[in-house]
């Protein structure tokens, strides 16, 4: 059983503010019974502002919906109890889900159908009323216990209408027993970003996913921001979150692949005078889509300064596509331009949940015209 990871000063700061301020409470799919396999407490807060659109509000209770009703994403062995909370219904939040556990497809289904029938609220962002009703809605659960994790996911394009609220908010929600705050912010600025990781998520301070940071009891474990680009996106950010926090000892896969790309003039780089080129093809094998997080690390000789490492890039493979990392891709990550003016050598990071079919072709031109052709299977990389 996971370890909670704060108590003590916190408590004190626990009174009425949990009960404080403007809360709207709707019909709901009715309230949890006790569970005994419970140990995941999961609110998911869903922003309803004026700033979101009907259209776009629709996709990300579809996104959410299709995360319930898919048992990969959230078991339903009675493992997890689920409330729904939206924000921007006036100056206040409605609870839309009351907490309820997730032990059947039946159920499933029927809280994904709830989700689906929600109303757009269309006010403004009182993000601090969602965390006390969410809150709230947690503790008061005959689920709620100290044994267990419990998780307030906040899915937002924006910062809050009160920043200093929702952060005493989030500091009365930790008192209270929330062990973990995350987000998905939805096409926001730079600066709106940083804030919600700085001052919203928990433990803090918070880290922008992905690449998502260890869970708990590792010393690592931070609250996390998905960055979402778009509405468009939430679907697949979304079930790659509740994965994440619902199922933490899922597997991993990491591919470290050898790439060459230039041309080589001097022998003294290490390898035959001749021009290189790699392409790294991958390939969904799934019905499903697959969210994958690449990157380029340069190698350089021991006796010279260690080489650029890029930053993650996501890409979405839809089911059965296959994409090539070519040079060109290569650079553009390296965020040097194409052809190099040097000979580049190091490794693309492929990383995935899911196995790929990872396959590298190497191609060499020496220069009295002679080409070769190579490829290479590549396997993930065993880690302990």
């Amino acid at each position: 059983m996971r370890k909670r990871i704060l108590r003590g000063v916190f408590a004190l700061l626990l009174a009425v503010t949990l009960v404080a301020g403007v809360f709207v409470v709707t019909p709901s799919v009715g309230q949890a019974d006790p569970g005994p396999g419970v140990t995941m407490q999961l609110a998911v807060c869903l922003d309803g502002s004026g700033s979101i659109s009907v259209g776009n509000f629709d996709i990300m209770k579809e996104g959410l919906a299709e995360a319930v009703e898919d048992p990969t994403v959230l078991p339903q062995d009675g493992s997890a109890e689920l409330t729904v909370v939206q924000f921007g219904a006036g100056s206040g939040a409605v609870l839309e889900v009351d907490p309820v556990v997730i032990n059947s497809q039946a159920v499933a289904s029927s809280t994904a159908n709830h989700i689906r029938n929600i109303t757009k609220g269309n006010g403004g962002t009182p993000m601090d009323k969602a965390i006390k009703m969410a809150t709230t809605a947690i503790t008061g659960s005959p689920n709620f216990r100290t044994d267990n994790w419990q998780v307030i996911n906040i899915s937002t394009d924006g910062i809050p209408s009160s920043k200093p609220n929702t952060i005493l908010a989030r500091d009365d929600a930790i008192a209270a027993g929330i062990d973990e705050i995350d987000a998905e912010a939805i096409g926001v600025s730079s600066a709106n970003f940083d804030w919600i990781r700085d001052y919203l998520v928990w433990p803090s301070p918070g880290v922008a996913a992905p690449p998502y940071p260890p869970r708990p009891p590792d010393p690592l474990f931070r609250g996390f921001v998905c960055e979402v680009a778009n509405f468009s996106e939430y679907a697949v950010a979304i079930k790659e979150k509740l994965y994440r926090v619902v199922i933490p000892e899922q597997e991993h896969y990491i591919y470290s692949v050898k790439f060459l790309c230039g041309k080589v003039k001097s022998v003294e780089v290490g390898v035959e005078l001749a021009s290189y080129a790699t392409a790294i093809n991958i390939h969904n094998l799934l019905d499903e889509e697959v969210m994958l997080l690449k990157k380029a690390v340069i190698a350089n000789r021991e006796d010279e300064p260690f080489g650029i490492i890029s930053e993650y890039r996501k890409l979405i493979l839809k089911p059965g596509t296959a994409v090539e990392v070519d040079c060109v891709d290569i650079c553009s990550l390296l965020g040097v331009k194409f052809p190099p003016s040097q000979f580049i050598k190091g490794f693309v990071v492929i990383e995935s949940d899911t196995p790929l079919n990872v396959v590298a072709v190497y191609t060499t031109r020496s220069w009295w015209g002679k080409v070769s052709i190579d490829i290479e299977q590549i396997s993930p990389v065993a880690l302990p």
